[in-house]
């Protein structure tokens, strides 16, 4: 790696575990093994490193979940494949998950950061609109839909992660259908 990608994995890797106010540049740049200059030749700030980590990994897991899926399958297997592609992206990238989980509504994410996560939740909103229209989903809020299955999913990983869950194929299957089972009619 070079320097610039060895200060973006000791951020998020910080930044993941204290929070964005409890790392300070000069733990990125020592957990980076750069000197703090350094890290201010590649970023402006704390809060544009933070940002530009936000926006890759937003995109990173949306591209995960959504990557060659399907259109035109039916509702009900659409929230699967994207619930079994959610788990493979958070086991595969922990420290991302944290992260993203970490500074979702963060009042330092500018606004590029906010519009990559507004087009991303505008994608699901629409999935769960489809479902209300087609009486599949229950005719609530789409954003409290996605608060609810959000907050499931992360709560999981953050039991898992934490070592009080063991997720076995069956735990995460039994998640899924809990889920589904808040939100269909």
């Amino acid at each position: 790696m070079d320097k610039r990608e060895d200060i973006l994995q000791a951020a998020l890797e910080l930044f993941a575990e204290r929070g964005y106010h409890g790392t300070a540049v000069s733990l990125i740049a020592e957990k980076a093994k750069v000197g703090s200059g350094t890290i201010y030749r590649y970023f402006q700030d704390k809060e544009q490193l933070v940002n530009e980590l936000y926006r890759y990994w937003k995109t990173e897991v949306a591209k995960a979940v959504k990557e060659d899926l399907a259109d035109n399958l039916p509702l009900r297997t659409l929230f699967h494949e994207t619930w079994s592609r959610w788990v493979e992206f958070a086991m595969k990238n922990r420290a991302a998950y944290s992260f993203l989980i970490a500074h979702h509504h963060a009042p330092y994410l500018d606004q590029a950061s906010v519009a990559i996560n507004e087009k991303i939740h505008g994608e699901y909103r629409i999935f769960f609109e489809i479902g209300r229209q087609e009486q599949i989903i229950k005719d609530i809020n789409p954003e409290l839909i996605m608060a609810i299955v959000t907050g499931i999913f992360s709560e999981m990983m953050r039991e898992y992660w934490a070592g009080h869950l063991q997720l076995t194929p069956e735990l995460i299957d039994q998640a899924e259908e809990a889920c589904w089972h808040a939100i269909r009619r």
